[in-house]
């Protein structure tokens, strides 16, 4: 397996699909940053601005949005093996066990470059900002926070990446994993979260539940170690899923026929 790990980590970093859009959602990420800074300047010239590195660090994308092509370019690269053939040759050699946990261990190192390079890109834009007198970078003692933040959001993301990998090696599906990253990383769900919840309290008539609070995607977004929101419910949802959908996809795959 740990062939597989190093043979898939190769592919990874040489595949156009990923490497691609990584760079685009980089480079927006940067872009986007130095352009708010060198606005807010023209716009508001007496104002100044102050940013922490905590902020940058515990929010590495400028927009949620972006979280979107993370997760489909993860299901499509989960989806490779078995859109080229290539599955046949690989459940050969070695379980189908073994299979999906190699991919879950690759898909962990895929969420990881994603966030960190647009953690960095952004923290490069506030520097250009700084660098050009538009704004100060300022160290509120909370960096060790938001370094705990940004792994709470990488292991979210897992568990998002383990549900989409259950549909695409599970199931077999890859439209449909595309179109759950679509929904994930676009913020679409909280639409039906907010509408179940709303069911929910009338039916018990309480009004304390928000099923947003218990979901992947959503604490994906609002999860602040700084501010002590949502720590205690992403680790649990995240480790529910990722357990719970890594059991469910092994059972599928073991059960299916390889094309």
């Amino acid at each position: 397996m740990v062939k597989l790990i190093k043979m898939d980590l190769r592919r990874l970093f040489r595949t156009g699909n990923v490497l691609v859009p990584l760079a685009v959602v980089a480079a927006i990420n940067f872009l986007f940053t130095v352009a708010v800074i060198v606005l807010t300047k023209i716009f508001s010239p007496d104002e100044q601005q102050v940013e922490y590195f905590s902020k940058i660090i515990s929010n590495p994308f400028v927009f949620y949005m972006l979280s979107m092509v993370m997760f489909i370019t993860a299901s499509s690269f989960s989806y490779g093996d078995m859109a080229n053939g290539y599955i046949k040759n690989l459940v050969g050699q070695i379980s189908r066990k073994s299979y999906i946990l190699h991919k879950i261990v690759v898909l962990g190192f895929h969420n990881a470059i994603w966030i960190l390079a647009c953690a960095l890109t952004q923290l490069a834009g506030s520097v250009v900002g700084s660098a050009l007198g538009y704004e100060t970078l300022s160290n509120d003692g909370h960096i060790g926070e938001a370094l705990l933040t940004l792994l709470l959001k990488w292991l979210l993301s897992m568990a998002i990446t383990c549900i989409l990998l259950f549909i695409t090696n599970g199931i077999g599906n890859q439209t449909l994993a595309t179109v759950v990253s679509v929904l994930f990383g676009s913020g679409a769900m909280s639409l039906a979260y907010m509408g179940i919840s709303m069911g929910i309290n009338n039916l018990f008539n309480t009004k304390d539940f928000s099923l947003s609070d218990y979901m992947p995607d959503s604490l994906f977004s609002s999860v602040n170690v700084i501010n002590n929101e949502f720590v205690v419910n992403s680790i649990c949802v995240s480790l529910v899923c990722i357990v719970a959908f890594t059991v469910l996809t092994v059972y599928m795959f073991s059960r299916r026929d390889v094309k």
